[in-house]
């Protein structure tokens, strides 16, 4: 991860960053759920560069699980953290749950309480896309 922190320094768009840190994704994958505490460690930390929480934030919906869904729903309720982020982890909550399809009822009930409170237009359509995704899988 910390190869990941270091290209993210040097990267100018998360496009970039995603491009140059291709093999530390397949590993992340390759380990699978076994990643997931350093990837959440990574996620909650506010003191770690916000594109490299985006990018931990993105690897979880690929590779997270239940357990991953309560971390990623803190960043979607947290109104301080970084709107990209906040975005990035209802995307991942709506591919970790068309794969699991556990606990669905209770992250659309959460993500409903979260949409009448949103302020932001395009956070708003996006928990209500990510509802649908969850509804539809």
């Amino acid at each position: 991860m910390n190869q990941v922190q270091a290209i993210s320094k040097k990267s100018k768009t998360l496009d970039e960053l995603g491009k140059k840190t291709l093999s530390q994704a397949t590993t992340l994958l390759d380990l699978g759920e076994s990643g997931l505490p350093v990837l959440t460690k990574w996620v909650t930390n506010p003191q770690k560069d916000w594109r490299v929480r985006y990018w931990a934030t993105d690897m979880c919906g690929y590779v997270g699980n239940s357990k991953t869904e309560g971390t990623l729903l803190l960043l979607v309720k947290n109104e301080k953290e970084k709107k990209a982020i906040r975005l990035r982890a209802l995307d991942s909550l709506a591919e970790i749950q068309n794969r699991s399809r556990q606990g669905s009822e209770k992250i659309l009930k959460t993500l409903g309480v979260r949409l009448k409170k949103a302020k932001d237009p395009e956070l708003k359509n996006k928990i209500s896309w990510t509802m649908n995704q969850i509804r539809k899988s």
